[in-house]
């Protein structure tokens, strides 16, 4: 495994750490400086929202342009270029029992006995019970939150839905355009009996809560908090409102992740290519400085590039696990339809375990892979390093299966002069 010792401003209290960084893989192309979009089995077009089933060692990710989500065991998932065991969304257009129209956000519940898919584009959550002992492609949904039945998306109750996230008694929140909706467990999912409506409205585009059952919605511009939000009976506001600070605007928040054993907050910043992590966001409010970024070099910074330092429309990042001496992220990327994996260890820590015995994930990069010494990603580059130039919903405090990683073996991650179209 090659590691390369870099300094970067990770600030764990006040402490600057030498950390080892390992590239460890990426998905959808077999390069960190090209990308070929398409709808090849290992291929992606618009990948959005990441999660894993920490019971049954298996990631999802959502492939938005390509309408379908996919299912990938360890050995996939940490293959370059892999392709998954399980394609989830028909192909073809129209409002059917197996198919999907610009899916979004994911969420597992605890015993991930049932995965909910944000299926965007037809107004509706779709609900697949068991999906781990799912083995044929194209499988029909059990369910449907949204609409009357599996054939029918004529309802608007749900207007663009995007993210998702589960309550700790099950309840089904969805970020819709404009508002986020309680849908209860008690009712089967029919009933709605909470509605909060965005002030400063922008449209929303991923939700989560945190180990205190606080609510957090990112919006174009701001994160709304919406403390105790498992509590509430009725739509009293938010309680909060905060936005990593940025040297540049507009920025464009999409996918925020909270790890629920840290409240670590993760959120994209899709128009500035970077992905800016808050800690102990459970009290953050007003402009907040980010601890770390990613994407970037430095906050004055903006440029999109196709490598493994830069970034180009990155729209959610997962982490598996956030430790004080190492963390593993993956990151999807719009525009440069991919997902990096990224894991960094602390001066006394070790490289995880390899999904292979035989071949650790970063033995069997190809040489554009292979992570080199001088390479340093984006957080405070040591004083050699110059920056690249290059061109251009998760769960809850909850059930969710993904909110709350348990250690596993397992490892994620810029507009251009002229600013990347947003997805659709």
């Amino acid at each position: 495994m090659r590691l390369g010792v870099i300094l970067l401003c990770v600030i764990f209290g006040s402490t600057c750490k030498a950390l080892l960084v390992n590239w460890t893989n990426v998905l959808g192309t077999n390069s960190y400086t090209s990308y070929t979009p398409g709808s090849g089995r290992n291929q992606l077009q618009g990948p959005n929202h990441i999660t894993k089933d920490f019971v049954n060692n298996r990631y999802y990710i959502t492939d938005g342009d390509n309408h379908r989500v996919l299912r990938f065991n360890v050995t996939q998932w940490f293959q370059v270029g892999g392709s998954p065991e399980l394609i989830i969304g028909a192909v073809g257009s129209g409002c059917r029992p197996n198919s999907l129209n610009k899916p979004a956000g994911l969420a597992l519940t605890s015993t991930v006995d049932r995965l909910f898919i944000v299926d965007n584009a037809d107004s509706r959550i779709v609900y697949y019970d068991n999906p781990s002992t799912i083995t044929i492609d194209y499988p029909t949904a059990n369910g449907v939150i949204g609409q009357t039945n599996l054939s029918n998306c004529s309802s608007t109750i749900l207007s663009a839905p995007y993210g998702i996230d589960l309550d700790p008694v099950g309840n089904v929140w969805v970020g819709t355009a404009f508002t986020v909706l309680r849908f209860t467990a008690a009712s089967n999912f029919t009933a709605i009996d909470l509605t909060l409506t965005q002030q400063n409205p922008s449209a929303l585009r991923s939700i989560a809560f945190d180990s205190k059952g606080n609510l957090y919605a990112s919006q174009t511009f701001y994160i709304n908090v919406y403390d105790s939000a498992v509590n509430m009976t009725s739509d009293t506001g938010k309680t909060r409102q905060f936005t990593p600070y940025n040297t540049f605007s507009p920025q464009n928040y999409f996918g925020l992740m909270i790890e629920k054993s840290t409240d670590v907050m993760a959120i994209a910043d899709y128009a500035n290519s970077k992905v800016h992590i808050l800690r102990n966001v459970s009290v953050a409010n007003g402009n907040m400085l980010a601890s770390d970024m990613y994407g970037q070099p430095d906050e004055s910074t903006n440029s999109a590039a196709t490598t493994r330092q830069k970034l180009n429309g990155p729209f959610f990042i997962f982490y598996e696990t956030f430790l004080p001496n190492s963390f593993k992220f993956y990151v999807s990327e719009d525009v440069n339809d991919r997902v990096v994996f990224y894991e960094f260890f602390g001066p006394s820590a070790s490289p995880s375990p390899s999904a292979s015995p035989s071949s650790s994930p970063s033995e069997s990069l190809s040489p554009s892979l292979s992570p080199s010494p001088s390479v340093s990603p984006s957080l405070s580059p040591s004083p050699s390093q110059s920056p690249s130039a290059s061109p251009s919903a998760s769960p809850s405090a909850s059930p969710s299966a993904s909110a709350s990683p348990s250690p596993s073996p397992s490892p994620s991650p810029s507009p251009s002069p002229s600013p990347s179209p947003s997805p659709s």
